[in-house]
């Protein structure tokens, strides 16, 4: 328990001396008061740090003259209880720092939100210790019944690395980073998300004791069939190889002795038992005078309906919605290495006067609709990057980019439009999408570019949203790719291209599942389209065809393909458009 304790006061200093600075000279400046009037709610803040202090002294003094359960439920009892205070202060400081910048707003929250978490597992302690449940298996929590949801891992691990570089922020020397890309954005595990983060914070924690004053520790997501690999690498000490086999047993410790308290010794064992309830796993390697690196792996999720996978720019214009000038940097920067000029992107601060250029223009002249990339907290507006997609009628174009993605409300509310939602700290990371109008003979061809090499062919047609697919193809042949496209702009029809099913099964939520899908029965690696395919119709596709050169007849019944057909084009024998 005095590690809970211990971070709450961690979390609670870093609030006051990172995001409510300067706190006197505030208090005596003329004119109106800084940060909305927050100073009481500070000044509770502080009072409530220094009754934690209080309370850890009267937990160390206690232990020595009372049994150590009964010294701990009672102190538990009663920080879960003092500890609401200067939660409500951070609240009301939480819901009223509009001047803070877009990153300081976050950290803010995650820190109140993480606080939460603490004194809801003290009060869950405190009952478990009354019945008589020993300290020592509810200090490193224990992962048996914790729920589980699917959770975006790519973003847990942004969120936690800001965390932490808060944290050793006085550590000069120490460089904590993660590195992640396009690869690293749609992963989703079946986790405990406060689980997983202690986890990784611990691991971390571990990592900056190993390196002492300089050194770095870097934390790299990527995927592996289909397992998600979570590496986390420092370049310290290191660890000697006849330590390594006994690190994830219980009780095992190393390189802590020189520690004041050297720990129980359950860090790693509870990681590798929370991990493996999980249906993961966690690996050590280390070399003495080179460093550790620490591996965990879960199974890779299918994404939530309200993720977005991608953003796809075309010939249409961008619009930026945010308050925050960093986001439209990162936006621009990334939009413009992928090709999109600069005209074509539109920047907005102001939701109403986003509102007033919309509602100025002449929709009906444009080829393709503006694609809308909206913040939800706008500071300074009454209104929502929601509200301004409703009111506007544009969610079918439109992508919340927010770090409130994990919040029901939005969620709900996103649904209910059709908004698709995207994590504002992955900006970075998101796949971008090209969409390029060629000429050819006077006809139009619209190539989809991406980093999943999907292409689609077909008249000029607006594809932000795939609605307008007439028909999806996969087959690892090119050939077979060049005549479909072929016949498809032949007879005016559009079609998506796929060379491997994963890269579909990654953007097969952008299409209309009533598409019809053709997909080959020998694809690459040994895959079998036929066993693919049933994993497809169980995600909701249902007019599905097995385009093989093979007998129809070598192949047992199979409910979920509507139909073996050869690998001619469905469009042969049609006509094309007249004008």
């Amino acid at each position: 328990m005095t590690n809970s304790l211990l971070k709450i006061i961690i979390l609670l200093k870093i609030i006051i001396s990172k995001l409510v600075p300067n706190r006197s000279k505030q208090r005596h400046d003329s004119g109106a008061v800084p940060l909305h009037s927050g100073i009481v709610e500070v000044e509770v803040l502080i009072a409530g740090i220094n009754t934690l202090q209080d309370r850890i002294d009267l937990y160390k003094k206690s232990l020595k003259d009372k049994a150590e359960l009964e010294a701990i439920y009672n102190v538990s009892r009663q920080v879960a209880h003092d500890i609401r205070s200067p939660l409500t202060a951070l609240n009301a400081l939480a819901s009223d720092l509009g001047e803070l910048p877009e990153e300081k707003r976050v950290l803010l929250r995650s820190a109140v939100h993480s606080i939460e978490d603490i004194a809801n597992d003290l009060s869950s302690k405190k009952s478990r210790q009354k019945t008589g449940i020993q300290e020592q298996s509810s200090i490193e929590g224990n992962s048996e019944g914790l729920k589980v949801s699917v959770q975006l891992i790519s973003s847990i691990i942004e969120q936690l690395v800001s965390e932490k570089r808060i944290q050793y922020r006085d550590k000069q020397g120490i460089h904590i980073t993660t590195k992640q890309n396009t690869e690293s954005y749609g992963l989703f595990g079946k986790v405990n998300t406060k689980e997983l983060k202690r986890v990784l914070s611990n691991t971390i924690n571990n990592a900056v004791e190993a390196l002492d004053e300089n050194g770095a520790i870097k934390v790299e997501s990527t995927l592996q069939q289909d397992n998600i690999i979570v590496v986390i690498q420092d370049n310290g000490r290191g660890i000697p190889p006849e330590v390594l086999p006994r690190l994830m047993k219980q009780g095992a410790t190393f390189g802590k002795e020189h520690l004041k308290k050297s720990g129980s010794g359950l860090g790693l064992f509870h990681a590798k038992e929370t991990i493996k309830s999980w249906g993961g796993d966690i690996t050590i390697e280390s070399q003495l005078g080179k460093g550790t690196s620490i591996t965990i792996s879960l199974p890779k999720q299918v994404p939530p309906s309200w993720f977005a996978p991608a953003i796809v720019a075309g010939d249409s214009e961008i619009v930026i919605l945010d308050d925050d000038e960093s986001i439209h940097q990162v936006w621009e920067n990334r939009l413009k290495s992928e090709g999109v000029l600069q005209e074509k992107i539109q920047h907005f601060k102001n939701p109403y006067r986003l509102m007033f250029w919309y509602k100025s223009l002449d929709v009906t002249s444009l080829n393709c609709s503006p694609i809308f990339l909206c913040d939800y907290e706008l500071i300074g507006s009454n209104n929502t990057g929601l509200d301004v997609i409703e009111e506007l009628g544009i969610a079918e174009h439109s992508v919340l980019v927010t770090s409130h993605f994990e919040e029901d409300d939005v969620r709900e509310r996103c649904a209910r439009l059709g908004v698709k939602l995207l994590p504002k700290n992955l900006a970075g990371i998101v796949p971008i999408k090209r969409v390029n109008v060629l000429t050819c003979s006077g006809d139009h061809e619209e190539v989809v570019e991406t980093s999943a090499r999907v292409a689609v062919v077909g008249d000029n047609k607006d594809l932000r949203t795939h609605d307008c697919i007439d028909a999806i193809l996969i087959d690892d042949t090119q050939v077979i790719h060049t005549v479909w496209k072929m016949a498809a702009k032949k007879c005016g029809k559009v079609i998506a291209c796929y060379e491997k099913p994963d890269d579909f099964i990654n953007d097969m939520e952008q299409y209309d599942k009533t598409t019809p899908l053709y997909i080959d029965s020998n694809l690459a690696d040994g895959i079998k389209g036929e066993v693919v395919a049933k994993d497809i119709n169980q995600r909701g596709f249902e007019r599905i065809y097995l385009a093989t050169g093979s007998d129809p007849r070598e192949f047992p019944p199979m409910f979920w393909i509507t139909k073996i057909v050869g690998k001619e084009p469905p469009f042969m024998g049609l006509k094309g458009k007249t004008s």
